[in-house]
């Protein structure tokens, strides 16, 4: 069941929504959903409305959020067997792998968990850099 929290700092502009889809490792799910809302922003002539992106949590690694941790697949393009399958239906998944980021919780207004264990992963990252003192910017409210 895929899950949305509305991060509530005031992340978008006025005139933009900011969505952002999340996944294990950024290569399948979440790049998947991000080419076909795309898709669906633009065939409604909305461009303009909407910033659209996706990312992952560490694509397995259990210190994906902390200082000198590591993203899996971060940097890799989709994963061929998902580009081969959203090609036969004319969605063109072109982003690159990356971690979810503490900046993220101010620059989009949705963020799209793809199932229960990324948005444990995400409120665990949440948490962690609510604590920091480096001036994260994650709000305390998220959920």
């Amino acid at each position: 069941m895929t899950q949305i929290s509305r991060a509530t700092s005031g992340a978008s502009s006025e005139t933009t929504v900011g969505v952002l889809f999340v996944c294990l490792g950024n290569i399948c799910r979440s790049p998947a959903a991000e080419a076909v809302f795309t898709a669906k922003v633009k065939e409604a002539g909305l461009e303009s409305k909407f910033r659209i992106d996706s990312c992952g949590t560490g694509g397995g690694s259990y210190n994906w959020y902390q200082d000198g941790g590591y993203s899996e697949h971060e940097g890799d393009l989709a994963d061929g067997r998902m580009t081969a399958v959203a090609s036969k239906r004319g969605i063109l998944l072109t982003s690159r792998s990356r971690p979810l980021v503490p900046t993220d919780f101010a620059a989009f207004d949705y963020i799209v968990g793809m199932d229960e264990f990324n948005m444990k992963a995400i409120n665990t990252a949440a948490a962690y850099w609510q604590g920091r003192a480096d001036g994260s910017k994650v709000p305390t409210d998220y959920k």
